[in-house]
């Protein structure tokens, strides 16, 4: 049975090409860490321009990426972009 996990409680921010995919792929093999297959959701952040389709609008859509049978504590996303959004920081604490 999947199971949604709680909260998200560590999310990591950046600049492009400044490491984050690594560090992304360096915690994502941790057994106590989850992060989503899906790295870059950007859904927070609402007052950022979208380039593209490959970010979640749908709060339905964006648990799923989330979801999980294991029991786990830190709970990861992945949106570089988020340092340049001024709402992001108030839509992650709602």
């Amino acid at each position: 049975m999947s199971v949604l996990l709680n909260k998200l409680n560590l999310f990591i921010v950046g600049m492009p090409k400044c490491g984050t995919t690594s560090l992304y792929n360096s915690l994502r093999q941790h057994p106590d860490i989850f992060m989503s297959a899906f790295k870059e959701p950007h859904y927070f952040g609402k007052d950022l321009t979208r380039l593209n389709n490959l970010y979640f609008q749908k709060e339905e859509e964006y648990l799923k990426l989330f979801t999980t049978e294991q029991k786990i504590s830190i709970i990861v996303e992945t949106s570089p972009h988020y340092l340049f959004s001024h709402s992001a920081p108030k839509e992650i604490i709602k």
